[in-house]
This record gives structure tokens, C-alpha cells and sequence, in this order.
């Protein structure tokens, strides 16, 4: 779409309008539905390779705290990103007129389904760790 654009833009001398717009809504979709996926699948970086020098009881309070701040961290952001959209409730996007809280469903879903993962991820952390000191 952003090829298209440019073509019609500088070779036809007819710019496609609000491609831009939807060019942003369909890469917020990509990015943030796709989030929770990518961290459940083991997707995101990590620095494995520091936390396997480590001793073993230092290593797991970092990966515990790793867990819970990158929780709390996704929480606050999904947070943050449901009080922008009912503060931007009335406004609409300048060239389609798209209402904001539209464009922003997306992000509020993907930030929300994200904290709920990594929610679950520490849950299994906790569970692992105690089988793991079990044994």
C-alpha cells in the first residue's frame, strides 16, 4: 500500500488520500494484536546468555523479577492507553475522520492480551520453580 501510495503520489501526480492513516491502523494491528502471540511463543528478546552465568538463586530472582516488572510494565501501558482513548473519545483522525477510540481498539486489545500473558507467564514461572525445588 505504501508502494502504491508513492507511485500514484510522484509518478501520476495523484495522491491517494488518508493512506497514511490506514497505512498506520493496519501496522498498529500487525504490531499489537500479534504481541501476545509473539510472547507466549517465546518471540521477544531475552538475554539468556547473561542469566546462564549466574548462580542458580540469583538467576531466579531475576528471571522473577524480569516477570513481574515486564507485567507490571505491560499493565500500566494498557492502562495508559484505555484512559487515552476515553479522554480522545469525541475526536476524530484528521484526513478519514476515523473516531480515535477505533483506531485505538487494537492497541487496547493487544496491550491487554499481552499483560494476561505475561500474568500467565509468571504464574508459570512460580508453579515451575516450586516443582523444580520440589525435586
Amino acid at each position: 500500500m505504501i508502494v502504491i501510495g508513492v507511485l500514484m503520489r510522484n509518478v501520476f501526480s495523484a495522491p491517494l488520500i488518508g493512506l497514511d492513516e490506514i497505512c498506520g491502523y493496519f501496522l498498529i494491528w500487525i504490531i499489537f494484536v500479534t504481541s501476545p502471540y509473539t510472547a507466549r511463543s517465546g518471540g521477544h528478546l531475552r538475554v539468556e546468555e547473561f542469566q546462564a552465568l549466574l548462580p542458580k538463586r540469583t538467576r531466579y530472582v531475576v528471571q522473577l523479577l524480569s516477570h513481574i516488572f515486564t507485567m507490571i510494565i505491560f499493565g500500566i501501558i494498557a492502562a495508559s492507553s484505555i484512559i487515552t482513548t476515553l479522554n480522545n473519545r469525541g475526536t476524530l483522525l484528521t484526513t478519514l475522520e476515523i473516531p480515535f477510540p477505533i483506531f485505538f481498539i487494537p492497541i487496547i486489545a493487544g496491550l491487554s492480551l499481552l499483560t494476561l500473558e505475561y500474568v500467565i507467564q509468571l504464574i508459570h514461572f512460580l508453579r515451575n520453580s516450586k516443582s523444580v525445588e520440589n525435586k
